[in-house]
Order: C-alpha cells, then structure tokens, then sequence
C-alpha cells in the first residue's frame, strides 16, 4: 500500500465517524421532538442520509484497500466533536438548543468535507466527497435556518415566525413545492420569446423578400416598357427609310421624261 492509498484511507475513515456521528446525532434529536412530525420526520431523513454516506465512505475504503471497515453507528456515549453537549439539550427538550447542536454537528460535518478536500485524492474518491459534501452544505443550510427560526431573538430584518421550526419549515416546503412551477413558468416564458423572436424574424425576411419582388417587378416594368418603345422606334425608322426609298425611286423614275421637257421649257 503506498502513501497516497493510506492517506486516503486515514480522510475516508474519519469521514465515516463523522457520517456515523451525524447519523445517531440526527436520531437522537428526531427523538426528542413529540409535537412536530414533520419536523422529526427531517431530522430523521438526515440521520438515514448520513447512514447512506457512511456506507459510500466504507464501500470505497474496501476498494482502496481497507479490510474491516467500521460498520456500526456511533453510540450515543462515545458523541462528539459537535454533538457533544446533545445529550444535555435534549434533556431540557428545548427546540432551539437542539438544532443549535445540530447546526453545531452540521458545521463541523462541512467543515470536515471541505479539509478532506484538500488532499491528494483519487478522482472517483474525490467526486464522491464533493457530491456529499453538497448535500451536508445543503443540510446545514436548513437547519441553520430552523435554528434562528425558533431563536428566542430575532434579528432585526429577518423573517420572524411565530411558531418556530414548524412553520419556518412549513414555508421552507412550499418554497420548495412552488420552485418547479417557477422553473415551469420560465420555461414557458423562455419557449414563448423564442417563438416570438422567430415569428419577428420570419416576418421581417417576408417583407425583405416582398420589396425586393416589388422592386423587381417594377425594373421588369420599366425594361418592357424600354423594349416596346424601342422595338416601335425600330419599327418607323424601317417604314421611313421604306418610305424614302420609295420616294427616291419615284423621282428617278421621273428623270428622263424630266430631261426631255427641259430644252423646251428653256426655248
């Protein structure tokens, strides 16, 4: 095994207690909340979440060459790093200091991923920590929100909720919910302004197209109009040479009897 595979290893198993801790973590406080099922129902798909990451984690750590993978959850007694004062919240069953160690949790999860990152990793290892470290930043994200919903103060400018996580989350999910119908509306209006640009396209080359056989239909005009004339302009120069040539013949024909009356015409 050479330096790269067991530093690898090393950042792949402390990934998975991170996952593993996140995961009884999760449990432990979807547990401890008894009036909001929703909400419990969140905590405990993030729970099953990091379950799913810790067993990516430790399917690529046998492929790099790990031989016994820790498979087990964290126990609760063992919680820490951010889960660490969990167990004392839940104790008090207050809402606000639960997701605060879940935030807590949360933070210390992201932060873990992105020092993971900056090791020399294989690219399938590599790929995969990015992928799931999206959905922990994504994760802390919510809760953070939850978290400063149900805060005994809220700061100025930001959205109050009277009824805590609860209906932070009810708006977070309809949020959510309408985020298709949006992604649809623009869609349709993307769909809708290239029809439009086409439409205004096609008619502008339908007039282009309309003056330029106007135009040629008048120069085909004036070019027959052209030619009329002068083919009749041909046609009287011909009858007046004929013309001429006539009147020319006729007065030589007239010469001679001309030149016999001329002596006596002088006498």
């Amino acid at each position: 095994m050479n330096a790269q595979q067991e530093e690898t290893l090393t950042v792949l198993n402390h990934l998975i207690e991170i996952c593993r801790e996140g995961q009884e973590g999760f449990r432990m406080a979807a547990e401890a909340i008894e009036d909001d099922t929703e909400l419990k129902m969140l905590l405990s798909s993030f729970s099953l979440q990091r379950a799913k990451f810790a067993g990516e984690l430790e399917s690529m750590a046998i492929t790099m060459g790990e031989h016994d993978p820790d498979r087990e959850a964290a126990p609760p007694s063992i919680l820490h790093r951010g889960w660490i004062h969990l167990r004392s919240m839940i104790t008090g069953k207050s809402l606000h200091a639960i997701l605060s160690e879940c935030e807590r949790g949360e933070r210390v999860a992201k932060e873990a991923y992105q020092k993971a990152l900056r090791n020399d990793l294989p690219e399938p290892v590599r790929e995969m920590i990015l992928n799931q470290r999206q959905e922990v930043i994504a994760s802390h994200n919510t809760v953070r929100t939850l978290r400063d919903a149900c805060s005994p103060r809220t700061e100025p400018g930001r959205k109050r909720y009277s009824n805590g996580a609860a209906e932070v989350w009810h708006d977070m999910k309809n949020r959510r919910r309408s985020a298709p119908l949006r992604r649809e509306r623009g869609a349709t209006a993307l769909v809708v302004g290239a029809l439009a640009t086409g439409f205004a396209l096609g008619l502008a080359v339908y007039l282009l197209e309309l003056r330029n056989d106007r135009a040629r239909l008048t120069r085909r005009r004036w070019l027959r109009w052209l030619e009329a004339r002068a083919d009749n302009g041909t046609r009287l120069l011909r009858q007046g040479r004929k013309k001429g040539r006539a009147a020319v013949n006729e007065l030589a024909s007239h010469l001679p009897e001309w030149r016999s009356r001329l002596p006596r015409f002088l006498a």
